[in-house]
């Protein structure tokens, strides 16, 4: 039963990244669906091997994702891009739409996915990050730095920005101390993430959602290990019309759709 159940979806299309992908594709193994999986972090490729036979980049662009469904006959999208939605999440699931193909979001509620918070405003951040701790650690560069400096008044704010002269200065110019500002250039390691943010004694991390998966996983990873909470700002996106949180939810959905 499991195998023809696995017959009627054609080829499921898993977008992963994380741990919960590489579970998720061992469970599709194990019940005989077919499937193809995206990566976020090349860097963990050499892993997902182990449980994706076939591994592709993402597409850019909505026509190269057009044609990517239709050559592959895409017929199933599950989502593991956790924990954040990315431009890759957002142009699959309109898609998705579009084509009438099923999506549905894998999102674990684990102790460490509680200390990251999915905001979609500067304010909104601002105000819970406030609520969090005094010493706030920036990684959003300084394009609206001051805008972070008058929301977070009284707070203590280390800021991470480009090591150029002028940058340099302005941070002064708005108020900031030579120990207030990091001046150092990315991609920035999980490994040196993770001393930073100790040396800095912060109590909460504020990033931008971005297309580079990698560099906030690695922010995320580092938050994650000690216990800091992790706030990302990320355009406005609508919710997704499917969700589950366990293996057993999953293989529940595909039962019902199959």
């Amino acid at each position: 039963q499991r195998n023809y159940k696995a017959r009627l979806i054609h080829m499921i299309l898993v977008l992963g990244g994380n741990k919960e992908s590489l579970e998720i594709c061992h469970f599709l193994n194990e019940h005989s669906y077919v499937f193809i999986m995206t990566m976020a972090i090349k860097t963990e490729e050499s892993v997902a091997f182990q449980y994706a036979q076939h591994i592709v980049q993402s597409p850019i662009n909505e026509d190269e994702w057009m044609h990517f469904f239709e050559k592959q006959g895409i017929s199933l999208v599950i989502d593991a891009a956790y924990p954040f939605t990315t431009a890759i999440s957002k142009s699959a699931s309109e898609l998705c739409k579009k084509m009438h193909i099923p999506y549905v979001q894998f999102e674990r509620e684990t102790e460490q996915a509680k200390q990251v918070h999915l905001v979609h405003t500067i304010q909104t951040a601002c105000e819970l990050a406030a609520s969090l701790g005094n010493r706030i650690y920036l990684t959003t560069g300084s394009k609206n730095l001051q805008e972070y400096m008058g929301k977070l008044h009284g707070k203590h704010i280390i800021a991470n920005v480009l090591p150029v002269s002028d940058i340099v200065h302005y941070c002064e110019t708005i108020g900031l101390f030579a120990e207030q500002i990091i001046a150092m250039k990315g991609p920035i390691s999980k490994g040196l993430h993770k001393e930073l943010f100790k040396w800095a004694n912060a109590d909460v991390v504020i990033t931008n959602g971005t297309d580079k998966e990698e560099e906030i996983t690695d922010e995320i990873e580092a938050c994650n290990e000690l216990g800091i909470p992790c706030i990302i700002i990320a355009a406005p996106y609508v919710q997704y019309p499917e969700k589950v949180t366990t293996i057993k939810e999953l293989e529940a959905y595909l039962n019902g759709i199959a």
